[in-house]
């Protein structure tokens, strides 16, 4: 496992922060969406509510950005929105090639 920093002896866990941008096109609209949220560090409830959706379907959403970006965790999912901020910011607006309708 590589190290860097930290305590001596201690090794730290590196995180893949970048995904292929094809990958990230895979994402359905409300996936991207919920994606970008992430690096707010908001709870699913939060994010239930600023969508209008049920918490249980944040969840899922989460779940399949996970899945669809082969990654581990929510934490990994949202180093990955925090390395994208500015292509998923440009998926917040159907100038800029996002989907015009969003799946929930």
């Amino acid at each position: 496992m590589p190290t860097s920093g930290g305590h001596r002896g201690q090794a730290r866990q590196t995180f893949p922060t970048t995904v292929d941008v094809t990958d990230l096109e895979r994402l359905t609209a409300r996936e991207r969406e919920v994606l970008h949220a992430l690096a707010h560090g908001e709870t699913n409830r939060v994010l239930a509510r600023r969508f209008g959706i049920a918490e249980r379907t944040v969840k899922a959403h989460i779940t399949s950005v996970v899945r669809k970006l082969e990654l581990s965790s929510r934490i990994e999912a949202t180093l990955v929105s925090l390395h994208h901020q500015d292509r998923l910011n440009s998926c917040d607006h159907p100038s800029l090639g996002a989907p015009e309708s969003i799946a929930s």
